[in-house]
C-alpha cells in the first residue's frame, strides 16, 4: 500500500483542486457518495498486505479520524468509526452517514464541523488538552 500525503487525509481531491483554480476553472465539490468511493480506496490499498482484517480497519481509522470531523455535527459517525472492529462494520456506518436518506449527493464541507476534532482522545472536551 501506498502512504496518503498529509493534504489528502482531509482532501483527497486537493491537487486537482489547486490545478483547477491554477487554470481558472471550476473547482471540484466533492459529494458524500465520493467520500464513500474514497474511503473504499482507502480500504483497498491495504490489500495484499499482510495485516489482518482488524489492522486494516485500525489502520484507516488515522485517516477516517480527519474525513469525519466534516460528516455529521454531532460527531457520531467518528463516534461510530473509532470503535469499528469490521470491515462490514466499516461499510455499514459508511453507508449509513455517505449514502442512505439522500446523503449521496449532499456536498462534502472541507472545512471541519466546529467542535469536531481529529485526535481520538479529545472525543469529549473536558479531555481535551493541547
Amino acid at each position: 500500500g501506498g502512504i496518503v500525503p498529509l493534504g489528502e487525509q482531509k482532501n483527497s481531491w486537493i491537487f486537482k483542486q489547486i490545478k483547477q483554480e491554477l487554470c481558472n476553472e471550476e473547482i471540484f465539490r466533492p459529494k458524500f457518495e465520493d467520500v464513500r468511493i474514497y474511503i473504499e480506496d482507502l480500504y483497498e490499498m491495504t490489500e495484499g498486505s499482510s495485516m489482518q482484517d482488524l489492522n486494516r480497519i485500525n489502520y484507516l481509522k488515522k485517516f477516517l479520524n480527519f474525513i469525519g470531523t466534516s460528516i455529521d455535527n454531532e460527531g457520531n459517525f467518528l463516534y461510530q468509526i473509532r470503535r469499528c472492529k469490521s470491515k462490514n462494520e466499516l461499510d455499514e456506518i459508511a453507508d449509513n452517514y455517505l449514502i442512505k436518506n439522500n446523503n449521496s449527493n449532499k456536498i462534502y464541507p472541507l472545512e471541519p464541523i466546529d467542535g469536531l476534532v481529529a485526535r481520538p482522545n479529545c472525543e469529549a472536551s473536558s479531555k481535551c488538552h493541547l
